[in-house]
């Protein structure tokens, strides 16, 4: 796919960490313009040779940094604004060519979807944090869709995928007023993960875990707390999709699992657990093509997504 790249500078509006989008002021060049808006430069880049789809660049604050996002837009702008998709990348090496794919595909079936790029990532100021100030990027980035003319507020959700899965049901702790949130294979118990990668020697230190992690849990207990979605999991009020991969050994299923436990002992009703056989982390990512193994369970899921998505938001 060939995307045409917009970069565009989102000027503040309000005091930093609290995002307020302007008015709908005028279209220039066929893409929707936000009052406090300024236009930089169009820029192509290949993917494959599927139809190009405009890719367009933002920064906005989130406290006091700016961070950037990139935006997809449908062809039409229903009257009661475009339904939005947050998607909330795992890893930590920003928004990949696979996910803008996958954005342009969401965005022929009408959606508006925004990629979130966190602090110290694709040019966005600050440092790694690794789900700490990485939830404050995803808040600010709703908060200025939920306020922007564009955007039908009720018609808003959060995905987000392994690290992007953490960072995405923290967020939902922290608002409730969310009308879907989706994490798949996301690490909700970091202390029994933390364990599980020693015991299964994939745990590699460099420099940015030993930052954060220290000697891991007994010796850093605040910031294992501060990144444990089981720890807030009654503090979930959003309707929330869990995903999992029975096969995946980084991310295993006991993860999604723990949080499910940590939901039944809280009564929350409005969550739902699809774990799909044979396939392994990233797997919502792969192609659909018959050569990768797996990939039907990935059409599957994303069906299954969107199904749940748009039934959470005729019940909203």
């Amino acid at each position: 796919m060939k995307f045409r790249s917009v970069i565009l500078v989102f000027a503040l509006l309000s005091a930093p960490g609290l995002i307020m989008a302007g008015s709908v002021s005028a279209e220039s060049d066929g893409f929707p313009v936000l009052s406090g808006f300024s236009f930089i430069r169009i820029f192509d880049t290949t993917v494959s040779e599927e139809p190009a789809r405009d890719v367009i660049l933002y920064d906005y604050y989130s406290d006091d940094l700016r961070v950037q996002c990139q935006a997809v837009y449908p062809d039409v702008r229903p009257g009661d604004g475009y339904p939005a998709l947050i998607l909330c990348h795992g890893g930590i090496s920003g928004v990949s060519d696979r996910m803008r794919e996958k954005a342009c595909e969401l965005a022929d079936d009408g959606y508006l979807v925004v990629m979130p790029s966190y602090r110290g990532e694709d040019g966005s100021q600050g440092e790694i944090e690794v789900a700490a100030g990485e939830v404050n990027d995803v808040l600010a980035c709703l908060y200025l869709l939920r306020n922007s003319d564009l955007v039908d507020p009720s018609r808003i959700a959060i995905i987000g995928t392994s690290h992007g899965a953490l960072i995405a049901a923290l967020a939902a702790s922290c608002e409730p007023d969310i009308p879907a949130v989706v994490c798949a294979y996301g690490v909700m118990d970091i202390v029994g993960w933390w364990y599980y990668l020693q015991e299964s020697d994939q745990y590699e230190e460099d420099a940015l875990s030993r930052r954060i992690y220290g000697g891991g849990p007994l010796d850093q207990p605040d910031e294992f707390a501060l990144r444990s979605a089981l720890r807030v999991a009654c503090d979930i009020v959003p309707p929330m999709l869990i995903i999992q991969g029975s096969t995946d050994s980084l991310v295993p299923p006991d993860q999604a699992e723990a949080l499910v436990q940590a939901f039944d002992a809280c009564g929350k009703q409005n969550y739902t657990y699809n774990i799909y056989s044979g396939v392994g982390h990233g797997f919502l990512w792969w192609d659909y093509s018959d050569t990768v193994p797996g990939s039907s369970a990935t059409e599957r899921a994303w069906d299954d997504l969107l199904d749940f998505i748009n039934q959470c938001w005729e019940e909203y």
